[in-house]
């Protein structure tokens, strides 16, 4: 799975400074991400920042339900009153800490 075109062009202006502070970041927009949890997994390892939106998480499945190996989970919004939306965002451990800040 990669990236939509719209996510690749709304990150592409700052591609070249995530790639100078060692920071590889990719969104994904899952429509439903408990059945593609492997294709996350493949996505974890390759970058830095994982940034998943419509992943349709509800009362049934949680963020803190979806973990990965050496991420952390530093937000999640799940929409719990009607269907679609949540937001989750995962870091990798050591890369960044919630206070840190990229300048533009």
């Amino acid at each position: 799975m990669t990236p939509d075109s719209s996510s690749s062009s709304s990150l592409s202006g700052y591609s070249h400074i995530l790639k100078n502070n060692g920071l590889s970041i990719i969104r994904l927009d899952f429509q439903s991400l408990r059945p593609k949890l492997d294709i996350l997994e493949f996505e974890a390892h390759q970058n830095d920042v994982l940034v998943l939106t419509e992943t349709r998480l509800n009362s049934s499945i949680s963020c803190d339900d979806i973990a990965f190996l050496n991420f952390q989970q530093t937000f999640c919004c799940d929409r719990t009153n009607r269907l679609g939306g949540c937001v989750v965002i995962y870091v990798r451990e050591g890369k960044m800490q919630p206070s840190d800040q990229i300048s533009v």
